[in-house]
């Protein structure tokens, strides 16, 4: 699948973290390029793999608003899951967020707006296991940058303009 696709795909299935509720998110992620997940059956001794991210590793112009998601191939221990399970680094620094745990999907909704035009790395911490016990052996990671700052808007200059000329 070609980048601009995927980013196009990627753009259109991101919305609103607070206007849509995790459920959505999911169903419109699914339908945006996962795979669906195979079918392990009861004899299940495979951990659980990163089936899709949004966004997407390598992904630029990411908005600044946006939730980060992890999708896994198969149904997560949610019994066991940590608060460091998903984590989001800013130039090694973590950022304040919530974490939402929904079947197969790990969402990180961030406190406050994510920084324009910032590199960011999501780490999905060893651990994380599936129904069966199988943990994840190494974290996995993926990266993306947000979207430069709107023409327009310099959040850090003020000019006043008298309009009696003074």
């Amino acid at each position: 699948m070609k980048q601009e696709q995927k980013v196009a795909e990627n753009r259109h299935a991101r919305m609103s973290c607070t206007a849509v509720g995790l459920a959505g998110l999911c169903c419109l992620l699914l339908m945006s390029g996962c795979s669906k997940a195979p079918d392990r059956g009861l004899d299940d001794t495979s951990p659980p793999a990163l089936r899709c991210t949004s966004p997407f590793d390598g992904e630029q112009s990411v908005q600044a608003e946006s939730c980060v998601m992890a999708v896994f191939d198969e149904p997560i221990d949610t019994t066991a899951m940590c608060s460091c399970a998903m984590s989001v680094q800013a130039d090694g620094v973590g950022i304040g967020g919530d974490i939402a745990v929904n079947t197969d999907t790990l969402l990180f909704t961030p406190h406050h707006s994510l920084a324009y035009s910032t590199c960011y790395r999501v780490i999905l911490a060893d651990g994380i296991s599936d129904l069966w016990g199988n943990s994840i052996e190494q974290p996995d990671t993926f990266s993306f940058t947000t979207e430069p700052a709107p023409q327009g808007c310099d959040r850090h200059s003020l000019t006043v303009i008298n309009p009696n000329g003074g």
